[in-house]
């Protein structure tokens, strides 16, 4: 969600919100392109927001820059140690037509300001993430729309009337049920079907740099840090 100033201190927007995963626990994470499109790629005045228990955390971003073709984001957190994201398992496997698969996402968010006593504004949060499962209708190797590249098409749409679209799914993982392995990013969706972006496009992206100006692939990342980037 972007941060937007105000006198009584920083408060969240609420346009131009959708959804990420985490790569990792140090705060690496994925999201559709299009979804930060209007943030700077070097200083993005963004936050991702983490829900559970009681509340939600807000982690802000330190950077985020955007695949040159596909509809996919890479972006970093500052993580709080006393909340430390759970990176999920990224899938090389083809999805196979008729497979049963979700996806997760907060398609509804609305942030409630308002001043306490002392004039500072407080930040109230509703949202409806859910889990939306369906079965992949087809696999597109030259993309669909906002893909702009291979991409799964799936029956996945909106479950009720009070929920008109997925749009701030956008970003999501595409997971197989069986496993909950990742294996797209929701890019757009219709009242008929979504569509997701082939995560081969964020595991062959050339984007990971070391000390000596080496340059690896988020799949080379997995295979040198096991531990660290899940690749199956």
């Amino acid at each position: 969600m972007p941060v937007v100033a105000s006198a009584g201190g920083p408060i969240l927007g609420t346009e131009c919100h959708g959804t990420a995963f985490f790569l990792t626990d140090d705060g690496f994470f994925l999201t559709a392109g299009h979804v930060v499109e209007e943030c700077s790629l070097v200083a993005p005045a963004i936050v991702v927001l983490i829900f559970g228990g009681p509340g939600y955390a807000m982690m802000p971003v330190q950077f985020v820059t955007r695949h040159p073709t596909a509809d996919v984001a890479l972006g970093k957190t500052l993580v709080d140690d006393g909340c430390l994201p759970s990176p999920m398992t990224l899938s090389t496997r083809r999805l196979q037509q008729s497979e049963a698969v979700a996806v997760l996402g907060y398609p509804r968010s609305v942030a409630i300001h308002s001043p306490n006593s002392e004039g500072k504004v407080m930040s109230r949060l509703r949202c409806t993430p859910d889990y939306f499962e369906g079965q992949v209708l087809d696999f597109s190797p030259t993309g669909v729309g906002l893909s702009k590249g291979a991409a799964y098409v799936t029956d996945i749409v909106a479950p009720t009337p009070a929920i008109k679209d997925l749009g701030g799914a956008s970003g999501g993982p595409l997971v197989a049920s069986a496993s909950l392995h990742v294996h797209g990013i929701l890019c757009s969706s219709s009242e008929e079907y979504a569509v997701c972006t082939d995560i081969a496009h964020a595991l062959d992206w050339e984007v990971f740099e070391n000390q000596n100006g080496d340059i690896f692939t988020i799949r080379a990342m997995g295979q040198r840090f096991s531990g660290r980037i899940r690749v199956e």
